[in-house]
């Protein structure tokens, strides 16, 4: 029996047996949470770093309080804890507004137009007229590719057409007179055309060393050198229209029944901060990609984004929203008052301000009582109420059943908070 004395006796070193201490734990408990409430008011990450430890201290002190001698014990009542404790909360007004539904996405801004300039024969780049950033008119000449193996292709074909045409011009004068035969002359006519063809051919392939700009843009890569042997089909420079831009995103394909051309959307670009861009649907892909189950939709930019200090730029990271539809003048309320748990999604409501209790004279005062820091505030009941949500928007989101225009709801100091708990605003 020694063993169980020595438990109680250690349990009661730390005053979770004695009945009077049990109340003085419970309102340390209680004082000890709206402690942590207002580190979160006040410094929300000082708040976060010490929730961990709380939580150990606050479990262990209401173990104790759950462990008072029950009241048939001894035939008399426990002492309950009667300290009147006020949880400090921030709350938000439920207001009526305007709310999108949104369909989001984030891409990388792509030229509307992007084409690569490639060499069409083998040979030196003797001369390239650009460089990256400069702007090019469709056929303008960019660059000059020198083949040696093509000129004396050229000069070679000459000459042949030359040496037919001097015997076709020898030959004619004999056959005109009947003294040569027709097979003999048109055989001399057959190789006039031959070279004709051979010097044509050669000239053609000459012509392709002159390298033109097929669209207008800009160069935005150039991938080859002065004095460089170029091969076949080699990417000398890239060009855009970087005056028209897009953004492409890819949406779950349960959105399409929402998406339509000429829909407006917003696009931000981290990069420029919280500049906000117009844009607008201007194609929608013809089929779903099996593999992700989502289709590539595209949006086009306003011109005007692509001028001034704030031009966006192909390349650049954007988040993209699609405005799908709008629902005007709805109750809505910032995002953090919501608390989903369990499959549901709950907040917490002010409801009618509650009497303070009589203070008590400072002789009966317990010594370990501090003063209350929200004496002078308005302690508050609060509800529990559940809602059902609708369209969410950014940081506010749509309550479709639970509240009422005007009421206020909390928005931090709810989470663990109890339905019989009374709350006070500091900001009143």
């Amino acid at each position: 029996m020694g063993g169980g004395s020595d438990k109680v006796g250690s349990r009661a070193e730390f005053g979770l047996d004695d009945r009077s201490a049990a109340p003085t734990l419970c309102g340390a408990y209680a004082r000890l949470r709206a402690l942590y409430t207002r580190t979160m008011l006040k410094f929300p990450r000082l708040g976060s770093l010490l929730f961990p430890l709380s939580l150990v201290v606050m479990t262990a002190w209401l173990a104790a309080c759950d462990g008072r001698p029950n009241a048939g014990d001894d035939g008399e009542d426990d002492e309950e804890d009667d300290a009147f404790v006020t949880i400090p909360v921030e709350v938000s007004e439920v207001v009526r507004a305007d709310l999108r539904k949104t369909v989001l996405g984030t891409t990388t801004l792509v030229a509307a137009s992007q084409v690569s300039v490639t060499s069409e024969i083998a040979g030196e780049l003797r001369d390239l007229r650009v460089e990256e950033g400069d702007r090019v008119e469709a056929g303008q000449v960019i660059a000059q590719i020198v083949n040696e193996d093509v000129r004396i292709a050229i000069d070679e074909a000459q000459q042949a057409v030359r040496r037919a045409e001097s015997e076709v011009e020898a030959l004619r004068p004999l056959f005109e007179a009947g003294y040569l035969a027709r097979r003999t002359f048109d055989e001399a006519v057959f190789q006039l055309q031959s070279a004709e063809t051979s010097l044509r051919r050669a000239r053609q392939t000459g012509g392709a060393q002159t390298v033109r700009a097929p669209v207008d843009g800009v160069v935005i890569r150039r991938t080859a050198e002065r004095g460089e042997l170029m091969v076949p089909n080699q990417t000398l420079v890239e060009i855009a229209e970087v005056d028209r831009l897009e953004a492409v995103i890819a949406v779950p394909e349960r959105e399409l029944v929402s998406l339509r051309e000429g829909q407006v959307g917003e696009l931000r670009v981290p990069a420029l901060g919280t500049h906000v861009v117009t844009a607008r649907v201007s194609r929608l892909d013809p089929v779903v990609d099996p593999q992700t189950g989502t289709i590539r939709v595209r949006l086009a930019l306003d011109e005007a984004a692509t001028q001034g200090p704030m031009r966006l730029r192909p390349g650049m990271f954007a988040e993209v929203r699609v405005v799908t539809d709008v629902r005007e003048q709805v109750l809505a309320v910032p995002k953090r008052a919501i608390v989903h748990e369990g499959g549901e999604s709950w907040l917490f409501v002010i409801r009618d301000p509650v009497p303070r209790p009589p203070v008590e004279s400072e002789g009966s005062a317990d010594a370990s009582e501090r003063p209350d820091p929200f004496a002078d505030l308005t302690p508050y009941a609060v509800e529990r109420v559940t809602v059902q949500l609708g369209y969410d928007d950014r940081d506010v989101v749509e309550v479709l059943e639970g509240i009422s225009d005007g009421e206020r709801v909390l928005v931090i100091g709810q989470s663990g908070l109890d339905d019989d708990a009374i709350v006070v605003i500091p900001s009143e």
